[in-house]
Parts: C-alpha cells; sequence; structure tokens
C-alpha cells in the first residue's frame, strides 16, 4: 500500500544512514527526529486543493465538509510543525543529541471531536459539526497508546505546544 511504502522509506532511510555512520565512520554525527502527524501553520498553500494531508483534515472540520459529522474519531498522535522545526535547532544546538533518535509527539493525542471543539470556540461563525462537545471516545487510559516524548524533553529540552496553539 502507498501508506506502507511511505513508512517503510522512513524506516529504511534511519536504519540506512546509521548503517552507513556506523560503516563508513565519517567525521560528522546524525540525529533523528522522528514527528508523528505534523500540524501548523501553513506557509506555501494559495488554495484549500493545494493543502497537503494532514491540514486538509483540519481544513474539512473548520469548513464543514465532514457531512455533518466527525470523521476519523481515532486517537492521533501529533506535533505542531513549530515544534518539530524547534526541535531541529535544539539538536543542532546540544551536543549530547549526537546520534540518538527522539521522537517529537507532543503532550497528549487529539481526536476530531477535540479539534471540532477548539475550531467551533474560535470560530463560531462556521458551520463545524457538533458532534458531542466535550466527548472523548470513552476509552480508559489502559487503552490509549502514547509515544514517550521524554527523551527530547531531557536531552535537548523540547517544550511543546498545545492542540488549541497548533490549531490558532
Amino acid at each position: 500500500s502507498a501508506v506502507g511504502a511511505y513508512h517503510g522509506s522512513k524506516t529504511f532511510a534511519e536504519k540506512s544512514a546509521y548503517e552507513f555512520l556506523g560503516n563508513e565512520k565519517p567525521s560528522f554525527d546524525i540525529v533523528t527526529l522522528n514527528p508523528p502527524m505534523v500540524f501548523g501553520p501553513i506557509l506555501n498553500a494559495q488554495t484549500a486543493t493545494s493543502l497537503n494531508e494532514s491540514s486538509t483534515f483540519i481544513y474539512n472540520i473548520l469548513a464543514g465538509k465532514t457531512e455533518g459529522k466527525l470523521l476519523s474519531p481515532g486517537l492521533h498522535l501529533w506535533a505542531d510543525v513549530r515544534d518539530v522545526a524547534r526541535a531541529h535547532i535544539l539538536a543542532f544546538q546540544t551536543p549530547a543529541a549526537s546520534n540518538q533518535r527522539f521522537l517529537l509527539e507532543a503532550d497528549g493525542i487529539y481526536n476530531a471531536q477535540e479539534i471540532a471543539d477548539v475550531l467551533r470556540k474560535h470560530f463560531p461563525e462556521q458551520s463545524i459539526p457538533v458532534g458531542t462537545p466535550g466527548g472523548g471516545l470513552g476509552l480508559k487510559d489502559s487503552d490509549i497508546y502514547l509515544a514517550d516524548n521524554s527523551k527530547s524533553k531531557e536531552v535537548i529540552g523540547m517544550q511543546y505546544g498545545s492542540l488549541e496553539d497548533m490549531l490558532i
């Protein structure tokens, strides 16, 4: 599948980079930064049709293009593009980051309902589906998976913004 190929390409590229490092012993090091879904301000999209997939997901909720439903109710890991950019700078400036990999996940997860709630609060004039405001999926903490971002906080000093900060 295309999604499987995309994920595989990321995995194989990272493995190849570390293999190169081990075999060739270059005079430089590497740091791998691994964000999940990346959202945030868009620099170059001029129309809705030129948005990337992550931004299209949010745009469709904001524009009421979800046919009255909140699609993709699953829980998702995410990162703000500004946090990802900051992680690049911090990794470059932090010698202890040398030859390490970091998961860049914001603190917490989101679902389509939470996005709709934040957007409706800030853009009440839009036709954003209501769903069940404040409602999650009724999952217990033990049913939810998270990536551990503590290494990025401890080693390079990352601090992550909130879902609301990212959306607005």
